[in-house]
Formats: structure tokens, sequence, C-alpha cells
């Protein structure tokens, strides 16, 4: 670009020499002149589409189309063949991230209830039913639906060790 810009820059400044140079050497209508200057003016027509061919902002808007367009097919190659999936979004994320928490805290309260169920069996296999423990625990037993969700609401509550 700048070495056609620069060649450009010169034949305008040797026209604009010859230019002066005729008009005081030669009268305007003489034939060398003229001729001079119709060969000048055709090698700058001739130049002209190179210089706009060779902008830097059209050439850099190409290459970076060209480069989206081969990276997308890159993109669009690996996809079809499983080695590549779109990086999710910070939004997809974060909800895969609540997901994961959400998920890790069920799980960890299954295990807490079935520790709390097992303490709670073993405090029933232990307990005499004849004991006044044992009748206060069958009585309090009545409003549930079996001695062992009676058992594991204490547990809950840590009243059952």
């Amino acid at each position: 670009m700048d070495f056609l810009d620069d060649i450009l820059a010169k034949l305008r400044h040797q026209y604009d020499e010859l230019d002066a140079s005729q008009e005081t050497l030669e009268p305007l209508g003489s034939e060398p002149a003229t001729s001079h200057v119709n060969s000048l003016d055709r090698l700058l027509n001739q130049l002209e589409p190179f210089s706009r061919q060779f902008s830097p902002l059209e050439k850099s808007e190409e290459k970076t189309a060209a480069q989206s367009t081969s990276l997308n097919q890159l993109l669009q190659e690996l996809g079809a063949n499983g080695q590549y999936s779109t990086p999710p979004s910070r939004h997809t994320e974060k909800q895969e991230v609540d997901s994961d928490l959400q998920q890790f805290v069920a799980q960890k309260n299954a295990e807490i209830q079935q520790k709390i169920a097992a303490t709670a069996q073993a405090w029933l296999n232990q307990l005499d039913p004849l004991s006044g423990e044992g009748l206060w625990f069958m009585d309090f037993a009545k409003n549930h639906a079996s001695p062992l969700a009676a058992a594991i609401e204490l547990a809950e509550h840590s009243l059952i060790k």
C-alpha cells in the first residue's frame, strides 16, 4: 500500500513539475507537453484501481472475514465430529453450578436422613416397651404413622442418641 502511494505521489509530483515547466518553456497548445500530460494521466488512471484494491481497511476487513469464515468452518467440522461443543455462556455455567449444588445438598440431606433413620431404628431395638420411657413412647407414637416415624422425629430433634 505504502509502495503504491509513494509511486502515485511521485508521479503526481512529476506531473506537477512537468506541467509547471511546460508552461514556462512552451506554449500550452504545443505537442510535446500534451503528450507528456496524456501519458501521465493514463498512468495515474491505471494506478488508481490498484491503490483502491490495496486499501488497508479493505485488506483487514477481507482478512477478518476470511479468518472468521475459516474459524466457523473449523468449529462446524469439529462439532460435526463430536469433538467440540460451543462453550456455555456465563448464565448457563451459573445454572449448572446451581444445579450441581442442589444435587449435592439433596444427596447430603438423604445421607443425613439415612443416618437418623438408622439411629432411630437402633434406639427402638433397645427400647423396653414396659419401661416408663417405653410406655411414654408408645403413647407418643400413636400420633404418628409408625413407631419408626415417631422415633425419627425424636432423633431429628436430637432427643434420642
